[in-house]
């Protein structure tokens, strides 16, 4: 078994894909899992950009940028632990409903998010 570690940025987030990341951390943070049982060394104090349903989130200072969880250490997928609280299956069903439902501040702010990441990828 080969440890390869790829150097090369991660490809920017979509709107969809920064929808994703919040709605996933409002979903845990709701049952208690995610952020609020494991609160990030450093958090996200741009409370007041983010539409308001959003903003009583605890989220990391760079929640919105690809691959940034992983930084900084070997990502293993083995060594993930599940929450427990809803199936993958189940969220993203969950999820992509959300989406296609969400008014356009969420989307003008998901898609400014993803625009922000993806200067940060050019």
């Amino acid at each position: 078994k080969c440890n390869i570690i790829d150097r090369r940025p991660s490809r920017p987030f979509t709107p969809y894909n920064v929808f994703f990341q919040l709605e996933r951390e409002r979903i845990l943070q709701e049952h208690g899992e995610g952020y609020a049982a494991n609160p990030p060394k450093t958090k996200d104090d741009n409370l007041s950009v983010r539409p308001p349903s959003y903003r009583n989130l605890i989220l990391s200072k760079n929640w919105y940028i690809a691959g940034s969880k992983k930084e900084g250490r070997l990502f293993d997928k083995t060594k993930r632990r599940a929450h427990g609280v809803v199936t993958f299956v189940e969220l993203s069903k969950q999820i992509s409903e959300n989406w296609a439902a969400v008014d356009e501040q969420v989307k003008e702010y998901c898609t400014l998010m993803s625009q922000e990441d993806t200067k940060r990828y050019r």
